[in-house]
């Protein structure tokens, strides 16, 4: 407000000369909170003539009604619905449209993710491994976003059920809309945590108190995310490649995790990069241990994890 307040009062008093402006720059410390907000007074554009004015708004109001549908669309999803129809058109512009016939295979299982999917209209299958339906999904709903975000294979296949509108958002492109709007990280996290809850839960409740799998059908980001929305309490024992690995959960919270030397925060994020090897959930957990604090917040330690892997994986491309 104090930015706003004084760049509204500075509009009534002239300019001064070019090469006697001062360049702003302003802090502002919370006492509360740590990091770095960085604020823009942004003015709108002016046209110069009566034409410009008028192919502006016609560009768009033609915008605005193709966008209509889309937009209507996007809102369903909790991560627009803080944004504006100026940040709704941009992210539209990377949108592309794919058609699908009844039983044509959209993304198949174990190719890498690229893609993030928006289902436009029709009905999509989520299939095993044994191209058995496990979740249907319909208009509104995404998919892609969990081997997008976890860098690992396809873990299912997805199948038009039925004829199907697919709208496709690139990774570079959605990676740019994180960076531009960073508070749609959190509704993705919980994005993810809801979908592994849909998919993945049934499957585990089925084994009852402890159960198996491989890697490579369930990376180590998906399986936490799945434990920790369904407030989970037990021991996860894996078998990867550099060594044996301990992750204890809480609750839903991870409160010890061990992989070689590496303890805590560091071992979970040298885990949430492997995909081959193995794991097992037991629920089994000595009661002394559930006194023990989280290592930290699940959600932040999850995308802490994530952001590492995408800060080292831009590094080693450099």
């Amino acid at each position: 407000m104090e930015i706003v307040i004084e760049k509204m009062g500075s509009d009534a008093v002239p300019a001064p000369p070019e090469n006697k402006r001062k360049k702003d720059k302003k802090e502002f410390n919370c006492s509360g909170c740590s990091g770095l907000i960085k604020l823009a007074y942004v003015e709108e554009a002016k046209f110069h003539t009566p034409q410009m004015r008028m192919l502006a708004a016609i560009e768009n109001r033609n915008q605005s009604r193709e966008m209509g549908p889309l937009v209507g669309l996007m809102n369903t999803f909790s991560f627009f619905e803080m944004l504006d129809e100026e940040s709704l058109k941009e992210i539209f512009s990377c949108l592309v449209m794919r058609n699908f016939q009844t039983d044509e295979i959209i993304l198949h299982r174990g190719h890498p993710g690229r893609y993030l999917y928006f289902i436009f209209s029709g009905r999509v299958a989520v299939l095993d491994g044994n191209n058995i339906t496990i979740a249907t999904l319909g208009r509104g709903e995404i998919f892609g976003e969990m081997s997008f975000f976890s860098g690992q294979p396809v873990c299912a296949s997805i199948k038009a059920v039925e004829p199907a509108k697919i709208l496709t958002l690139s990774g570079n492109d959605l990676s740019q809309i994180l960076i531009k709007y960073p508070f749609l990280q959190v509704f993705f996290t919980r994005l993810l945590a809801r979908r592994l809850a849909e998919t993945n839960i049934t499957h585990a409740a089925k084994m009852g108190s402890a159960f198996t799998g491989r890697l490579s059908e369930l990376p180590p980001s998906e399986l936490f995310q799945m434990l920790n929305e369904n407030a989970k309490t037990g021991l996860v024992d894996l078998d990867l490649q550099a060594g044996q690995a301990a992750v204890i959960f809480n609750d839903g919270e991870i409160i010890r995790a061990r992989y070689g030397e590496l303890k805590g925060a560091k071992a979970f994020y040298a885990i949430i990069r492997e995909d081959k090897g193995s794991f097992r959930f037991s629920s089994q957990l000595p009661s002394e241990q559930t006194e023990i604090p989280p290592i930290a917040p699940f959600m932040k330690l999850l995308m802490d994890g994530l952001r590492k892997i995408d800060e080292e994986d831009a590094s080693q491309t450099v």
